[in-house]
């Protein structure tokens, strides 16, 4: 009565998977808890009900087993072969469960099972052809593939009564025409399946391999590319060479293939880095390691594969999709770099490039707004330096993040374990094979690894979150002053200051005003003291930095755009005014180019506040702006014009020439004119201001003949 009260009850999940074993464990209530399920529950209107019941089945089989085999698997069954799809779909969802159970059972040999009866066998295994294929393509066949994809593996997963070749090629069939389906949680579960039936038929897998390969072509529909890619982990390819280098290659074409890459969906690549998961999971669990399994010109691939998987930022009606690409590649990397032989790197340079490529990319996203992408980025660089398994988890009392009270949060700081979402062929809730000892990952000595272990905490030393931009920024922004992570840092830093989150962006543009800060202190410090300030990077060279950003993104709005958002914040807050006007000049040169003929108002709105932010740095950098900052006033767009026109008084009359008699003039000029009329209509003004503040009046270019 205690456990099954009303608040235990009233939880549906809780009262059928664990108040439900409790009561079974009464001989006088578990024959009463079955016939309940399979009577009531399995055909119940509501399909997640049904669900349940197989869920709770599989709980309470072992507690009247004379009474399943005799009475209620033949019940489900029979339901199996019903007309109506409520009746079918609760019966392959049990009678799948109560197999596997009674499977389980007998291997154990903790008990005498009764066996099955022939003709019972016979009706189980002949379930899946048996089904009409008119129920398989009406309304609501997506539950009913769900449940036959289960059932087919469950019963090849309890592998009890052998299943003939001869009836199992049927179900196959079957399995692989699931893979032309758009649903992915249906691939899923078909290549649950197949995993089972690859793992006793695998004899003739070499065919069908090459089968799926070929479904992955430009050619094929989306949805049966998607399918089929992601079947390719259901083979043994640990036990093969020859068909683990016909996988790699065929994925790879997905990324780096011109002809296939640019029609490559997220979907199909986000499989296809779950498919190299599995290889490496296959790796750990046989014989032979991935140094042994693997060639050089494979792992040339497999990171070929990796580092635009890491890059992938592609965006669709849905938003960023391309982030589950980069999430499945940054759980790839701990399965990976592990792995890669040292020797190798020391005989491949381009390998160490990609290596260094890596971590740089992993740095980055750490800087990235997306909170799952953060946490992934960092637990797999925690993982890399570490080596999670072998750091102790104390249970640190901490404050709770969510209020301001004193409340006591035992979570541990970094996951002893990452939590990896794989599917459940790809053996889920199964550790990382790939252990790490600290101070054993190649490329990752000297003062890139110093570095690392200074801005990342060992677990249970410090309270560190990567889901809290606060502390993760203001630590992770200090590599910059390592060179081979500079470019990432910064570029991090700025789509973060970027960003359209008030948070995120507060705390992004903290961190980067006080590197600049840092690094102005470090460059005034008289000699003796600069020995005691800690190594800094030049305010100059983060601006280069900047500027080469610009370049390299030229038209990327997606990068283009957060850094001029970035830069009108830090001008805003005067963090350039230690930079040199030689290297703001640089910035300005790039800025005129990005502009040029550009019709995106928000890049030219940003660039007005930057020219007019600026205008307070120097006379000599002031007089490099003015001009553009006054042409800005003939723009053909109105916005553009009335915005230059309200950043000019801002700037001019309360920040450089403010407080003189003959600014009220000069103001005049700005607050009575409508700038959002023809150009025409203010040209006297603008001449007016070319006068005023003595600045060269345009000369208009002469036509070419």
């Amino acid at each position: 009565m205690t456990k099954a009260d009303y608040f235990s009850l009233s939880n549906i999940q809780n009262a059928f998977l664990k108040v439900s074993v409790e009561v079974a464990e009464y001989p006088e209530y578990a024959g009463a808890l079955l016939a309940h399920l399979y009577s009531t529950t399995m055909v119940h209107w509501d399909a997640r009900m049904r669900d349940l019941a197989g869920e709770a089945v599989a709980l309470l089989v072992p507690f009247a087993v004379e009474a399943v085999v005799n009475a209620h698997l033949p019940q489900a069954l029979k339901a199996c072969q019903s007309t109506g799809l409520i009746e079918r779909h609760g019966g392959l969802v049990v009678a799948g469960a109560t197999y596997r159970v009674l499977a389980a059972l007998a291997s154990a040999r903790t008990e005498s099972i009764p066996d099955l009866s022939s003709e019972l066998v016979e009706l189980l295994t002949h379930i899946p052809t048996g089904i009409s294929p008119t129920y398989l393509a009406d309304f609501g066949s997506d539950i009913t593939w769900a449940a036959l994809c289960d059932y087919i593996g469950q019963i090849l997963q309890a592998n009890w009564h052998s299943v003939p070749a001869s009836l199992a090629t049927p179900w196959v069939e079957l399995l692989e025409s699931v893979l032309a389906r758009p649903e992915g949680t249906l691939h899923t579960k078909a290549c649950e399946a197949l995993y089972w039936y690859y793992r006793q038929f695998s004899q003739v897998s070499a065919s069908r391999l090459v089968t799926y390969c070929q479904h992955l072509e430009p050619g094929q529909p989306p949805s049966t590319r998607r399918g089929f890619c992601l079947a390719l982990g259901s083979f043994q390819l640990a036990e093969s060479k020859e068909q683990g280098g016909q996988v790699i290659r065929a994925l790879e074409s997905l990324f780096v293939d011109p002809t296939k890459a640019p029609k490559s969906t997220v979907e199909l690549k986000e499989n296809a880095l779950i498919v190299l998961r599995q290889l490496f999971i296959q790796l750990a669990e046989s014989t032979q390691t991935a140094a042994e399994y693997l060639t050089a010109d494979q792992w040339e691939s497999i990171f070929r594969i990796l580092i635009p998987a890491l890059n992938d930022y592609t965006t669709d009606n849905r938003g960023d999709v391309g982030s589950h690409v980069r999430k499945a590649a940054t759980e790839l990397v701990r399965f990976v770099l592990p792995q890669v032989p040292e020797l190798l790197l020391t005989q491949q340079p381009v390998l160490v490039e990609c290596h260094r490529q890596i971590i740089s990319t992993l740095i980055r996203l750490v800087f990235e707004k997306m909170d799952r992408l953060r946490i992934a980025a960092g637990d797999t660089l925690a993982y890399l330096l570490y080596g999670y398994y072998n750091v102790p988890q104390p249970d640190l009392p901490l404050k709770d993040r969510s209020s301001d009270g004193e409340k006591e949060d035992t979570t541990p700081i970094i996951s002893a374990e990452p939590q990896v979402a794989y599917p459940a062929y790809l053996l889920s809730d199964r550790r990382s094979p790939c252990l790490v000892e600290a101070g054993e990952m190649p490329n990752l000595v000297g003062p890139q690894r110093s570095s690392l272990l200074e801005a990342i905490p060992q677990a249970g030393t410090a309270a560190f979150y990567w889901d809290a931009p606060a502390q993760v920024l203001a630590r992770m922004s200090q590599l910059v002053h390592t060179p081979s992570f500079r470019r990432d840092v910064i570029l991090g830093l700025l789509i973060s200051t970027g960003s359209p989150l008030d948070h995120l962006r507060g705390v992004a543009s903290a961190s980067f005003i006080q590197i600049l800060v840092d690094a102005a202190q470090s460059a005034s410090a008289p000699p003796a003291e600069t020995e005691a300030v800690a190594a800094t990077t030049d305010p100059d060279t983060v601006l280069q930095q900047v500027t080469e950003l610009l370049t390299e993104y030229n038209r990327d709005d997606r990068i283009v755009h957060p850094i001029y958002s970035a830069l009108n914040v830090l001008t805003e807050a005067g963090a350039l005014n230690t930079v040199s006007v030689a290297s703001l000049a640089k910035l300005l040169v790039q800025i005129r180019k990005e502009n040029y003929q550009t019709r995106d108002t928000k890049r030219l709105t940003s660039t007005v506040a930057i020219y007019s932010h600026l205008l307070s740095h120097s006379s000599e950098l002031r007089a490099k702006i003015l001009p553009h900052l006054l042409g800005f006033l003939a723009h053909p767009f109105p916005v553009i014009r009335q915005a230059a026109a309200d950043h000019l008084y801002m700037s001019l009359c309360f920040t450089v020439l403010y407080p003189r008699p003959e600014d009220l003039e000069f103001e005049s000029y700005i607050t009575d004119t409508a700038w959002k009329q023809p150009t025409a209509q203010t040209r006297a003004v603008r001449m007016n201001l070319y006068d005023y503040l003595q600045v060269p009046k345009p000369v208009v270019a002469p036509k070419k003949a």
